[in-house]
């Protein structure tokens, strides 16, 4: 209740902006409050400030930083295939939005775009550093989903920059890299938590921390998790490596553009996207270690056992498509170019891109080939080999609890934590053995983690109000004379203040 009351709070924050931005149009220009009577406000006034009232409302609903405070708390409260929905229909309906309103805007894009860059580079990286500190695999996908609206906002920004400083191959390949991933993103994410949602329904536990070795277990659950984490990580042969590709290559043929300041600028967005994708590499070798391979880290995971084979049906969908585009993009070009078309105008700009993608095309397909080629070998030559278990070495110590002589979520990502602790703010909760102290008493670890700036911009603020409402409460204290003494008071303050020409 208090998630959904949350989320209704900010949506409706996000709206008061959206009704502002529409009421702004309306009064300047006298036109009704609609989508089309923006393009005679952007041709008659400067857009910036009205598309940052519109980019506040619908950043708030994609969830761009520092707009994100409800996605964390919502995906971890609602049931896995509604976190699919969420994540890859609801949030982009934000994107459809901003997207909306660029289409009437035709001055004033550098700055709009060096804007939207800038916020969506710290969208993605903040979100995946959140992410990997995150216990709860569902709240761990959903700082993953801020980062890869970063990665969408990052390839609209580029496409924006494109269209500011008449550069139509950046400007294509920067929305078309956007675009795609959104429907990249749409798929992967499903994947990941309805793979998820198979996790928790065996283990009853969201907690990474409690689960171990369950690729012995839920094998095909192992299996979808793997290739939904390889393509968010934006790794071939996978969807998420196309949409990443055509955004970096945007930036790369900017740099040859001529112009210092926008290559530098384009210089930080491909820093930015590199460092994003290589802590989404961490932080899912994490993720997937600690839940599927090793031992059991508590008895959550005794009694799991792989769902019903009617919970695969969605993901085998899915993953035909993950893979079909990352191995045929080509083929996803000509519904991208008609979209990317809108803001570019010009049909021809992609076509420069297919032989490339055709080149990705054929390299992705000898691959997928080979590691199936492989795998087939390893299995007719071990076909008459007899395959034993056994428990896993414990490094000549297995009397222990057994997250001793293995990873643990912690302790995995306590690199990265430590590191970025102004932005984690890690709290650990630990008492130190003395040197002196022999036979140590039984020790405690926790750790545990906020986020800054939901801490920073929403809980002190909302906080100090409900002090102060508290402290001015006792004004209603249910005695009849007190409420007759308020009436008299404010009858004698407008009696002075008349008296005294005040009003």
């Amino acid at each position: 209740i208090k998630t959904g009351i949350k989320y209704l709070l900010q949506m409706h924050i996000g709206l008061v902006f959206l009704i502002t931005a529409f009421l702004v149009a309306s009064l300047k220009t006298g036109g009704d409050i609609s989508f089309d009577n923006l393009s005679i406000y952007f041709e008659q006034n400067k857009p910036f400030t009205l598309f940052l009232l519109f980019f506040v409302g619908f950043g708030i609903k994609a969830g761009f930083i520092p707009f994100h405070t409800w996605l964390p708390h919502a995906h971890p409260t609602a049931p896995s295939h509604v976190s699919g929905v969420m994540s890859g229909v609801m949030i982009k309906m934000g994107i459809y939005g901003i997207l909306r309103v660029l289409t009437y805007i035709h001055t004033d894009l550098y700055q709009i775009g060096l804007f939207v860059l800038f916020i969506s580079i710290i969208s993605g990286v903040l979100g995946v550093i959140l992410a990997i500190i995150q216990h709860d695999i569902k709240k761990l996908l959903a700082y993953h989903s801020i980062e890869n609206i970063g990665i969408i906002g990052i390839g609209i920004g580029i496409g924006i920059m494109g269209l500011a400083t008449n550069n139509l191959i950046i400007a294509a390949l920067g929305f078309s890299g956007g675009i795609l991933h959104t429907l990249n993103h749409s798929l992967f994410k499903s994947l990941l938590f309805y793979s998820a949602g198979n996790v928790y329904k065996q283990t009853h536990t969201r907690n990474i921390e409690h689960l171990g070795g369950l690729i012995k277990k839920m094998p095909k659950t192992a299996f979808f998790f793997l290739l939904g984490a390889i393509a968010i990580s934006g790794l071939p042969p996978f969807n998420g490596f196309i949409s990443e590709f055509l955004i970096y290559l945007g930036m790369f043929k900017g740099l040859h553009a001529g112009d210092l300041s926008l290559a530098l600028v384009l210089l930080s967005g491909i820093i930015g996207l590199a460092l994003i994708g290589g802590l989404a590499v961490f932080c899912f070798t994490k993720v997937f270690s600690i839940i599927f391979l090793g031992n059991n880290r508590s008895n959550k995971t005794d009694n799991a056992h792989e769902v019903e084979n009617s919970m695969f049906f969605p993901k085998v969908i899915i993953s035909v498509f993950i893979v079909g585009i990352g191995v045929l993009p080509a083929l996803i070009i000509s519904p991208i170019k008609s979209i990317v078309n809108i803001f570019v105008h010009n049909s021809n700009t992609l076509e420069q891109v297919i032989p490339s993608l055709s080149g990705i095309s054929l390299v992705m397909a000898l691959f997928l080939i080979l590691v199936i080629a492989l795998l087939l070998i390893r299995k007719w030559t071990l076909r008459k080999n007899k395959i034993e278990t056994g428990p896993t070495w414990g490094c000549g110590y297995t009397a222990s609890d057994s997250r001793v002589h293995q990873y643990t979520a912690t302790s995995y990502a306590d690199y990265i934590g430590n590191l970025a602790n102004p932005i984690t703010n890690i709290k650990k909760q630990y008492k130190m053995i003395d040197k002196d102290d022999i036979f140590p008493s039984e020790r405690t670890f926790k750790t545990h983690s906020t986020d800054i700036i939901e801490d920073n911009l929403i809980l002190k603020p909302s906080d100090k109000l409900i002090w102060f409402m508290r402290k001015i409460a006792i004004l209603q204290n249910g005695n009849l004379q007190s409420y007759l003494l308020y009436a008299l008071f404010y009858l004698a303050l407008i009696l002075v203040l008349t008296i005294s020409n005040f009003i």
